[in-house]
């Protein structure tokens, strides 16, 4: 098939100009629509038979970025039953997306505080560092960090006693000798200062 008409909201959106997608076939390689053939597959093939429509969400470049858009895909039927062309209506979904992400995220990491926080009230003593590697795994895992790190400070608040750090690279945490003052530390001094941390 060809391309009859194009929006003027999504031409803009595209950055492009509606005369270079007029009379475009879709399954030209250079056409709009071969940039979305991955997204695209089963839709045609699904608008063939009943019920003749489709939903689907779909990832779409524009100059200012990626937007998702919720597409409904339905078939134009001739009087013989036969599928004559696709209408497609999109709307824009990515403010919703974003809201899910951010909402998803929220609720990984309190699930992650709420496991740590568990773990620490229940352990014994001599249990606290395990916990404590626990906590920096999966803080690393969870935001994606390729290393994360706990520091003890010793009693002049300024000396570095002793470190732990989990690195992605080896998967486990072990003992870190990479600081030895907090002015290594110089942005978490205002938060010992007012006591946010101890």
């Amino acid at each position: 098939g060809r391309v009859e008409f194009v929006s003027p909201s999504l031409c803009a959106a595209l950055g492009c100009a509606a005369e270079t997608v007029y009379g475009r076939p879709l399954d030209d390689d250079h056409s709009f629509a071969a940039a979305y053939r991955a997204q695209l597959a089963g839709v045609w093939e699904e608008l063939a038979r009943a019920p003749f429509s489709v939903q689907r969400e779909m990832a779409l470049q524009t100059p200012d970025g990626e937007l998702a858009v919720a597409w409904k895909f339905e078939a134009l039927i001739e009087d013989g039953g036969v599928v004559r062309g696709v209408f497609g209506l999109g709307r824009d979904v990515s403010e919703r997306r974003r809201a899910e992400d951010a909402l998803r995220r929220q609720l990984d990491l309190d699930t992650m505080l709420a496991a740590i926080s568990s773990r620490l009230m229940s352990a014994r003593a001599a249990d606290v560092r395990e916990v404590f590697d626990y906590a920096l795994a999966e803080v690393g895992l969870s935001t994606g960090a390729d290393n994360v790190s706990m520091h003890e400070l010793a009693p002049d608040r300024v000396t570095v006693a002793r470190g732990r750090v989990w690195r992605r690279s080896g998967g486990r945490v072990e003992a870190s000798e990479a600081l030895a003052t907090l002015a290594d530390l110089d942005w978490l001094r205002p938060r010992l200062e007012v006591r946010e941390i101890v």
